[in-house]
């Protein structure tokens, strides 16, 4: 049954975590029930309805009140998301579109807009031989996803710089603790934008990873989408070939690990 529309800006107005968490479970029951307009928007983005169900509890709708536009809801934590307009805003004065917006950040020291670094745990790291991956675009992130069936663990640094110290601490963090209990060294994956920013950005964040306790990877993204910007414009342009590439690629790291 689909929740009656409500007034999303009403409940993120008075800006607690208690109102966050309401607003999530609205655009994850949104999702649940999601028209087959809204599955257009995906399917643009190169998913067809069978991916879809790996998004369940990851991604969630945002209505529009009066009004029938719909936005893309990225939890990031419990402080803080990722807004992504379907229908962009035009930027007064400036010939550029608004496009991604985030979610004022309730706790500067709990928030953040990585999304999905919550699921970098102990627990999943065992379940994947201790690989994971990390994408600058919370739809490249989807695309791994979908690629590997969820059988991985992928996160987002949300396109910034600025999160990368974050991001590089748990790691050191995990990675050391893996280490001590199961002797066995992290491998990092990072497939960032095919520009010189998404060069730079990943060079700079190797720089912050403990080599010691984590191997990373940062040359796959030219044989996996040499010709495109990212997984996911790779996903819209040869969907096939980039599934079964990336499943080469985690395949063989899983043999690595033996």
């Amino acid at each position: 049954q689909v929740l009656k529309d409500i007034d999303t800006s009403a409940i993120l107005e008075n800006t607690s975590n208690k109102n966050y968490i309401k607003f999530y479970n609205y655009c994850d029951n949104n999702f649940n029930n999601i028209t087959e307009e809204e599955k257009e928007y995906f399917y643009s983005r190169g998913f067809i309805e069978e991916d879809l169900k790996y998004f369940k509890n990851f991604v969630g709708i945002e209505h529009q009140k009066d009004s029938a536009d719909y936005n893309i809801i990225f939890k990031c934590t419990d402080y803080s998301f990722i807004r992504r307009l379907v229908t962009p805003l035009k930027l007064f004065g400036k010939d550029k579109e608004m496009r991604y917006q985030n979610s004022q950040n309730l706790n500067t020291t709990l928030g953040h807009y990585c999304y999905l670094l919550d699921t970098f745990t102990e627990t999943r790291l065992l379940d994947t031989k201790g690989i994971f991956y990390i994408t600058e675009g919370v739809f490249d992130a989807l695309t791994i996803k979908v690629a590997l069936k969820n059988n991985c663990l992928v996160f987002s640094s949300g396109g910034a710089n600025s999160n990368h110290e974050k991001i590089a601490e748990l790691i050191n963090k995990e990675a050391e603790i893996f280490n001590m209990k199961y002797k066995k060294k992290l491998t990092a994956v990072i497939f960032f934008d095919n520009d010189s920013a998404g060069e730079n950005g990943a060079t700079e964040l190797v720089k912050l990873i403990d080599q010691k306790y984590t191997r990373v990877s940062t040359n796959l993204s030219k044989l996996v989408y040499q010709n495109s910007k990212d997984l996911n414009e790779e996903l819209q342009k040869n969907r096939e070939k980039l599934i079964k590439n990336l499943n080469i690629v985690n395949n063989n790291l899983i043999y690595a690990y033996k």
